[in-house]
């Protein structure tokens, strides 16, 4: 998170810094920029592929989106 999402996205607040605040954002019933529901594989989805202003991770390997998902989980 701290490399490739905390330049764009809080991890400890819902405030919108480049991208929305990620602060609670499995327990919402939507995701905040797309309206989808947060569901991991939504979540994952916009990783890779980005969505709207996002950019693609595609970069990211299988762990790497694991280990972030599971953070994003956490928050």
């Amino acid at each position: 998170f701290k490399v490739n999402c905390s330049g764009c996205h809080f991890s400890d607040r819902t405030d919108k810094k480049a991208g929305p605040g990620l602060l609670g954002l499995f327990k919402n019933p939507t995701l905040p920029a797309s309206g989808r529901s947060p569901s991991e594989q939504n979540v994952r989805e916009t990783i890779v592929n980005g969505r709207g202003r996002m950019p693609s991770f595609r970069h990211l390997q299988d762990p790497g989106i694991n280990a972030l998902v599971d953070y994003l989980k956490s928050l």
